[in-house]
């Protein structure tokens, strides 16, 4: 059998019973050298996966930094359409060049806007300036998943509208 230590306070009992948790440990026959490690990623991690990871809904968007890459873009109900946001060097969350392609055809490019929520706002954007027809296309926000960094995986979007958010709302899915 090996060595055991109780666990200090402040880490791994967070969320469940501390007797459940020795218990486990002692049954498990792991060393106090691997406990130790597990305890500390635990602790390390335990901060980040609470803050930005999840759903965020319309009011609830304080970051866009996240936004550069390529994803599925639903604009088009039966279009197999990507998009890519890339960031300008010095506007990391603000505006950058976007490029809309189906296949190996662009479609659409030019460049973005994106502004998160605030007061005096309301909700979050996106502003699409094609380079051709200058007349932008403007996207509300309605909510996004992020990872702990605040990186996107999912968008719900929905079209402007003259008197609003016109729906139903379409996805726009990171591929990469």
């Amino acid at each position: 059998m090996t060595s055991y230590r109780p666990l200090k306070p402040g880490s791994l009992e967070k969320e469940v019973d501390v007797k459940t948790i020795e218990n486990a440990i002692r049954a498990g026959g792991l060393p106090v050298s691997s406990i130790d490690k597990l305890d500390s990623q635990f602790n390390g991690v335990v901060g980040l996966t609470w803050g930005a990871t999840g759903w965020h809904g319309p009011t609830d968007i304080q970051t866009l930094t996240g936004l550069e890459g390529t994803y599925f873009w639903g604009e088009k109900p039966f279009g197999l359409n990507y998009i890519t946001f890339t960031f300008a060097p010095d506007k990391a969350g603000v505006e950058g060049a976007y490029k809309i392609t189906n296949g190996w055809s662009v479609v659409e490019e030019g460049i973005f806007h994106s502004v998160p929520n605030n007061p005096a706002i309301g909700w979050a954007f996106i502003s699409l300036v094609p380079e051709i027809q200058q007349t932008p296309r403007v996207f509300i926000i309605s909510g996004m998943v992020t990872d702990p960094g605040w990186k996107i995986s999912t968008l719900l979007l929905n079209h402007v509208g003259h008197s609003g958010p016109a729906l139903p709302a379409f996805p726009a899915i990171r591929l990469f």
